[in-house]
């Protein structure tokens, strides 16, 4: 699992997979999100309201691609132990590869897979900032 941040700065968390790897991807973006915050206070800069984290996860070679949406207000509910008034949606997509039954089987072995699974990196970059 790789958890890239938004931000001067690029953060990757990898960590091996297990049954609950998508409850830990989104913890660890709610960690980047106020470790970046913190980290621009300390450079004399606002602190951000909100920041879109992207997180990739990888089975075998196949990616799972995550938006998570995290603010300030989600991080202040989580430390009272409340539940924030909005919900936050996370946006997961899987590459539309042309046997999405064989998808993690096959993974990026076939060259028609692997052009759909580079699109999505590629079109990934501007979340990221790249």
């Amino acid at each position: 699992m790789v958890l890239v941040s938004r931000l001067d700065n690029v953060k990757c968390f990898r960590q091996s997979q297990s049954p609950d790897a998508q409850a830990q991807l989104v913890a660890q973006a709610l960690v980047a999100f106020s470790s970046n915050n913190e980290q621009r206070v300390e450079a004399g800069r606002v602190p951000l309201d909100t920041q879109t984290i992207l997180g990739i996860m990888i089975v075998g070679t196949t990616p799972i691609f995550y938006r998570i949406p995290v603010t300030r207000d989600l991080i202040e509910h989580i430390a009272q132990g409340t539940y924030p008034p909005n919900a936050t949606y996370v946006t997961c997509c899987q590459p539309p590869v042309p046997r999405p039954d064989c998808l993690y089987s096959e993974g990026m072995k076939p060259l028609d897979s692997r052009y759909q699974i580079r699109s999505c990196y590629e079109a990934s970059k501007p979340i990221i900032g790249i």
